[in-house]
């Protein structure tokens, strides 16, 4: 049995969003099956992507949106809004999806679900070639903070 599980602020934002879920779900009799799950804090991130089937980050706007690097960086399969940005961070390692299409949405949790192991070997790959892997950005802000510190040194 698969429970889907929403997050974010928990407070009513401009939109409506979390009433019109939970409205939604009340409405479909998916309570039983439906998590408002509000902010996770940083100590549950780990264990959330750990145990999660899948992200699933139908947003309108991105990439610069951490949920799905936080996800690769953790082997957590992605399913996420088909925008650029978004194949640049995660190549054919993620299922892409418009988010105005409930069908499409369904297929793609369909898809994932059975060839959810296919999905975790790409997210695994992926995030060893990726420039935007946690790794790669230490090394790179490494790199920059010894340059600073070299550049300082010039000042005194």
């Amino acid at each position: 049995l698969y429970k889907l599980i929403f997050t974010g602020d928990p407070k009513e934002n401009e939109y409506g969003t979390l009433h019109y879920n939970k409205k939604v779900a009340h409405q479909l009799k998916l309570e039983d099956n439906v998590i408002f799950g509000g902010f996770v804090p940083i100590s549950h991130i780990y264990t959330l992507y750990k145990n999660a089937s899948s992200l699933i980050m139908a947003s309108f706007v991105g990439p610069t949106n951490m949920p799905p690097l936080e996800a690769m960086e953790l082997g957590c399969p992605v399913i996420c809004t088909d925008l650029p940005g978004h194949h640049e961070e995660l190549g054919d390692a993620a299922i892409y999806i418009n988010p105005m299409s409930e069908e499409n949405i369904s297929q793609a949790m369909k898809t994932m679900i059975e060839k959810r192991e296919n999905y975790v070997k790409k997210i695994n790959e992926q995030r060893e070639k990726s420039v935007l892997s946690l790794e790669k950005s230490l090394d790179a802000i490494n790199t920059h903070l010894c340059d600073a510190v070299s550049i300082r040194e010039c000042w005194e």
